[in-house]
């Protein structure tokens, strides 16, 4: 991604699509057939641990595992600026004035603000999140309720839960 360094982009990763909130990725009862917890006495705790997963997850790979809308406000001064995170449809791409810019091509220079918007993520209609995703937030959610307290836990991820997203890790060159 380039840019001129004298001007940072902004972005801003709305969790709602529409005003529509999406489920986490697995469903609760998954977890805790995986945890062999029969009861719901600690149904918060784990709800609580799954969106814990999720997120630690995202930010290992770089990806998100639930939809997200994306609005990032940027100057493409060098030409060649690479929006963050992959986007899931169209990108509409707008000018300081908010008109839509139609042409818009990222090889080009531009010296004014542009903000583009899309979204991002899995769990849309037609790009479902991947089953290794789903059991690797479960290994994760196993991994965080295990070690609660544990200070060698704190702020680490399960082995396993990095060895199924290792694939999902953007590369930045």
């Amino acid at each position: 991604m380039k840019y001129n360094a004298s001007f940072q982009p902004i972005f801003n990763a709305d969790p709602l699509n529409g005003g529509v909130s999406y489920p986490e990725p697995v469903d609760i009862e998954d977890v805790k057939v995986s945890l062999r917890i029969s009861n719901s006495t600690e149904d918060s705790k784990i709800a609580s641990l799954m969106k814990a997963a999720r997120l630690r997850l995202e930010a290992y790979t770089g990806q998100f595992f639930k939809p997200r809308n994306i609005t990032v406000i940027f100057k493409n001064q060098l030409g060649g600026f690479g929006l963050p995170y992959f986007p899931n449809g169209a990108v509409t791409y707008t000018d300081i004035n908010s008109e839509a810019l139609t042409d818009y091509n990222s090889d080009w220079e531009y010296d004014d603000v542009i903000t583009a918007t899309y979204n991002a993520g899995y769990g849309f209609v037609g790009n479902p999140v991947p089953e290794d995703v789903k059991e690797a937030i479960i290994e994760q959610v196993a991994f965080l309720y295990f070690n609660r307290g544990d200070v060698n836990g704190v702020g680490r991820m399960s082995d396993i839960a990095k060895d199924l997203v290792s694939g999902y890790k953007v590369v930045v060159l």
